[in-house]
């Protein structure tokens, strides 16, 4: 196994000379490779150059297939010729701005019209910045201080979820585990005068895409309205 482990990481680094190089620089001024800390691996990571759709080519011109879309946030792909189009008509007229725009009522509109639940919409910059602000809210309307995430689960870099994403108990929050075999209806049944919201995700990204068995989640929001906390879905 070690041998091919080193003739993989070989041939790795054979084609891929000016990201090492890149690598090395950036690790003078970049406190973590990319955009976020999951974009390192060993021995050094990839420096992109392009992409476009499924394609990505590296700065050494190896080209590759893109299956974390940007950890699913591009669902059409990189450089998708629409949205390059929309993006370009827009930088004409302005960039940013600290005020309501038509394009972001539009949006909203759209959303709440396709989503039942999605009865108000609110614009975040990361997934962490939702995560808090969701918990801010759940928080003040219930007057409860704890959470409740599932084991293996990931809401972004705030402190508690975090250290609730690498298994660690903390006071704020609490731990379960899904499915039949899982603990998360006893501790919601143990503890529900505690707890604010229940943050889960359809799918478990981070943990091997993890899902629970079918209509178990059904089962298990029954006890949310009796109980007075919040379910809020999110993604991986």
């Amino acid at each position: 196994m070690k041998d091919a482990i080193s003739q993989i990481e070989a041939r790795y680094k054979a084609r891929t000379a000016r990201s090492e190089a890149l690598h090395a620089r950036s690790e003078r001024v970049l406190a973590t490779p990319g955009s976020r800390g999951g974009c390192h691996h060993a021995p050094y990571p990839l420096t992109l150059s392009y992409g476009s759709s499924w394609r990505l080519v590296d700065v050494d011109g190896n080209e590759y297939i893109d299956a974390a879309s940007n950890m699913f946030s591009l669902i059409h792909g990189t450089a998708f010729p629409p949205v390059m189009e929309a993006v370009r008509r827009q930088m004409v007229l302005s960039s940013v701005w600290t005020a309501n725009s038509v394009e972001q009522i539009q949006l909203a509109e759209l959303l709440a019209e396709r989503v039942p639940a999605a009865e108000r919409v609110v614009f975040c910059n990361s997934g962490t910045e939702a995560f808090s602000l969701a918990l801010q809210l759940c928080r003040v309307l219930s007057g409860r201080p704890r959470f409740v995430m599932l084991k293996g689960g990931y809401h972004g870099s705030s402190w508690d979820a975090l250290l609730a994403h690498r298994g660690i108990e903390g006071p704020g929050y609490l731990l379960a585990s899904a499915g039949p075999e899982g603990d998360l209806l006893q501790i919601l049944h143990r503890s529900h005068s505690e707890i604010c919201g229940l943050f889960v995700e359809g799918v478990q990204a981070s943990n091997a895409l993890a899902a629970a068995p079918p209509r178990w989640w059904h089962r298990c929001t029954k006890f949310v309205g009796p109980m007075a906390f919040h379910l809020c879905w999110t993604r991986s």
